[in-house]
């Protein structure tokens, strides 16, 4: 979905002035892969926004698989991947909650043909649900 977050990560990206800014969202079902094309049309018009169905729930490998697009199509760009962290509210929700970023950030790192500098984007979950739009 798209919240506060997602707004406040974009305004990060567009200040770096990068000549390409493009969007991945995995969705888990067709009809959500729509929904969120929808809504990103109306909002964010100027970033083109590719999506992925996983019904199966995986996030990484879908990323690791259009990084790998990315690679092939700008092969002499340099790519940054902004990953948007959620900080729980209470320290033992650490443990539940959060944990797609450092995989991917790991899986990202392991992946011998995806040269990419990450980035990480956290907010706090208290800032989140007072600002949700």
């Amino acid at each position: 979905n798209m919240n506060k977050a997602t707004f406040h990560t974009m305004q990060l990206v567009r200040s770096s002035q990068p000549d390409h800014i493009m969007a991945f969202h995995v969705a888990v079902d067709e009809a959500g892969a729509q929904s969120i094309r929808e809504l990103w049309s109306q909002i964010i018009k100027d970033v083109r926004l590719d999506v992925a169905v996983s019904e199966d729930r995986d996030l990484v490998e879908p990323i690791l698989n259009y990084l790998r697009n990315i690679e092939k199509r700008w092969k002499d760009d340099s790519i940054s991947v902004v990953i948007t962290e959620f900080i729980p509210e209470k320290w033992w929700e650490r443990f539940l909650h959060n944990q797609t970023g450092p995989r991917l950030r790991f899986a990202i790192e392991q992946a011998p043909d995806i040269n990419a500098e990450i980035r990480e984007v956290t907010m706090k979950a208290r800032w989140l649900r007072n600002n949700s739009q």
